[in-house]
Formats: structure tokens, sequence, C-alpha cells
């Protein structure tokens, strides 16, 4: 989906690194705390929401549990771009 390749390109900026194919983990995937941190501040800035490091560390694990949060709390935006 557009959505996890958002995601996806979001954590290749921060870490430098191609995120491996399937669902892996963030810490599969090499995030330490402070990683998990920026990531949070890219999800503020990228979709203007805010997931906070625990929720990272504790339930939003991996790429597929970030992608449903987002799609499940993101604003539905119209084909104009305009949030309803």
């Amino acid at each position: 989906s557009e959505l996890r390749a958002k995601v996806v390109d979001l954590i290749s900026q921060i870490t430098g690194l191609d995120v491996p194919a399937g669902n892996p983990s963030f810490f599969e995937i090499g995030f330490d705390s402070l990683s998990l941190i920026q990531l949070g501040a890219g999800f503020k800035r990228e979709f203007d929401l805010t997931v906070t490091f625990r929720q990272l560390n504790e339930s939003l694990l991996d790429i597929d549990a970030v992608v449903s949060y987002l799609d499940e709390n993101l604003p539905e935006v119209k084909a104009t771009g305009i949030p309803v």
C-alpha cells in the first residue's frame, strides 16, 4: 500500500538501511532507543500523528503494526487531498 511504502521510506531515511522484505520488527531492522525516538518524530512530521516511544517499544513493534495504527488513526483524505 501507499501508506506502507511511506513508512518503509521513513524507516530507510532514519536508519540509512534498506528495509528487509516481510514484516521484520524494528529491532531486527537494527533500531535502538534513539532510532525509535527519531521514528516517532518522523511520524509526527510526516503524518502529523503522535506515535510515542512507549508505543513503538511495547505495542507497535513492526511495520505492519504501525501501518495498521496509522490507517486507523489518520484522518480520511478526499481525492482533493483535503482531510474530511
